[in-house]
């Protein structure tokens, strides 16, 4: 185990890292790379690097579980806390740079929860001509992700609001764990070349460690820069790395950037960190060759050991060695720029938005994500993890619906539309939203419905949300792939009908559903910057 950090202890749900270090004697001797340690207390590790500070959805839990295959029932580590224990085992020198360098997850991708967004067979749709089915199906369909939340529980029972944050947070995850994963990489490969760390960087100097990063021999990976500098105030930590990695027979380019800014409190300190990946795609969709670039850009502030602001943005780009990190930070503490939501960006922009307690993840997130810039709309998700019982069972509320373009939204909710691409659609919002509350299964770790009626999120898909029966429609409501089964009982719904519409509606004073979101049932937009 290194001197310069020591794992300490699991605080409810998270995990806090700090610094271990010698007691300092008046002669100490030398420590295994050489150099005399120092005598005076170590360093915290938020000085130079972002302690606490991940994308990871709230209500993910780690797919790892050593070894064993995963069931409904299998106790699992939050994603949070598990990425934290990663991050800390490079940094430590319990696992090597050679085994945590792992680039292929600068390729993840988001995905849609089996329970959100199906592809559904229909006929006779009343807002419009119905098109004929294609040869190899009996019935035309609604295209995949355009519905909301259709099913209540997605897999292992997680109430569907989970189940889809987990999924379409889990590709933006991957890349900003492997960002931060490439930084903690250089700080290891200079400590095991025999730099006292952070000591020998002094202010105004460069390390330069793009030969020692190449003597790691990591796997199709070649480094052209590698290096950390410290300003000439001591106070800011600036990191680069580029390097190619061979992906099957194809040579991509990828940089990683982080500028850290420390203050003199420990937990209080702001950073920048982005990266640019080339990437290669089977379908380019709104580009006109296969070869894009992902661009990712993460604003945190650390106020306190106990409050964490933070953004993150990602999107594709056409072609390779595009940069849409065009939009200067807001900040007055630290310099560079942030990806751009009116850049030209192409394809799968993602928002991500959090405010937040490290100790417990207690706080407030919103996400939001659009699939090309000609798309009028974001689809949202919010959630508000509120307490955590004497056990230490989180509970929270979830929301979903459509907001603004990405380019303006804020992260709020403006409405739904229910018919999104079946005939005669139309997008107009209508202020309604879904709503499940959580609840943490305490031995899974799943977050699942609260209860019987934890869930608001009924409805048809036609452009009123509604459907009375008096036309032929007929909708796969079931998701068996067939039609024969639906009935009256299965397909109307509203007001009358078997099946009442059951989604979110302004009551009270509020007279949009945002104004019901926050005034009626207590979400508020996380606090950015």
């Amino acid at each position: 185990m290194r001197s310069f950090l020591s794992l300490l202890s699991v605080i409810m749900l998270t995990l806090q890292l700090g610094c271990g270090g010698s007691s300092g004697s008046d002669d100490p001797p030398p420590d295994d790379t050489g150099t005399i340690p120092p005598t005076d207390a170590p360093v915290a590790i938020e000085k130079y690097f972002p302690d606490n500070i991940l994308v990871v959805s709230p209500t993910a839990v780690s797919e790892e579980s050593q070894g064993a295959k995963q069931t409904k029932s299998s106790h699992k580590t939050p994603q949070y806390l598990n990425s934290l224990e990663r991050i800390n085992a490079l940094l430590s020198g319990d696992i090597p740079v050679l085994d945590a360098f792992e680039p292929q997850l600068f390729f993840s991708m988001d995905f849609n929860a089996n329970c959100y967004g199906p592809s559904m067979f229909y006929d006779n749709h009343p807002d419009g001509v119905t098109p004929p089915p294609p040869p190899d199906a009996p019935y035309p369909s609604l295209p995949g992700g355009d519905l909301g939340i259709w099913q209540e529980l997605g897999i292992y029972d997680q109430a569907c609001a989970s189940a889809q944050l987990n999924a379409r947070m889990k590709g933006i995850g991957d890349q900003n764990l492997m960002a931060l994963m490439s930084i903690a990489s250089l700080i290891s490969v200079a400590v095991d070349n025999g730099t006292s760390w952070p000591e020998d960087v002094s202010p105004g100097s460069t390390l330069d460690l793009t030969s020692q990063m190449n003597a790691v021999g990591i796997t199709a990976v070649t480094f052209s820069q590698a290096n950390i500098s410290q300003s000439t105030s001591g106070n800011n930590w600036h990191y680069q790395l580029v390097f190619s990695f061979t992906r099957e027979t194809e040579e991509l380019n990828i940089g990683v950037n982080l500028n850290h800014q420390a203050t003199d409190s420990d937990a209080v300190y702001e950073g920048l960190l982005t990266f640019q990946v080339d990437d290669l795609t089977d379908g380019a969709g709104n580009c006109s060759t296969t070869e894009v670039t992902r661009n990712g850009s993460l604003h945190y502030i650390s106020d306190s050991a106990t409050e964490v602001r933070l953004q993150y943005r990602s999107a594709q780009l056409c072609g390779h060695g595009t940069s849409g990190l065009t939009e200067s930070v807001s900040s007055d503490n630290i310099s560079g720029n942030v990806l751009s939501r009116s850049s030209n960006w192409a394809n799968n922009f993602s928002l991500f938005t959090a405010e937040f307690n490290p100790e417990n993840q207690l706080g407030l997130y919103t996400f939001a994500w659009q699939a090309g810039p000609n798309d009028g709309n974001t689809r949202v998700l919010n959630v508000g993890l509120e307490a955590v019982n004497n056990d230490g069972q989180v509970t929270g509320e979830s929301y979903f619906g459509y907001g603004d373009a990405i380019d303006v939204t804020n992260g709020s909710i403006q409405g739904f539309i229910c018919n999104w691409a079946g005939p005669g659609n139309n997008h107009t919002l209508l202020q309604y939203a879904q709503r499940q509350h959580l609840t943490q299964n305490l031995s899974s770790g799943w977050f699942e419905p609260s209860n019987s009626a934890a869930s608001d999120i009924t409805y048809a898909p036609t452009n009123s949300c509604t459907y009375d029966g008096s036309g032929s429609f007929l909708y796969d409501r079931d998701l068996d792939n067939e039609l024969t089964d639906e009935t009256s009982d299965t397909v109307n719904v509203g007001e009358g009908q078997v099946i009442e519409l059951d989604m979110m509606s302004p009551s009270g004073d509020a007279t949009t559903i945002w104004e019901h979101i926050t005034n009626n049932r207590g979400f508020n937009l996380p606090d950015y910057p």
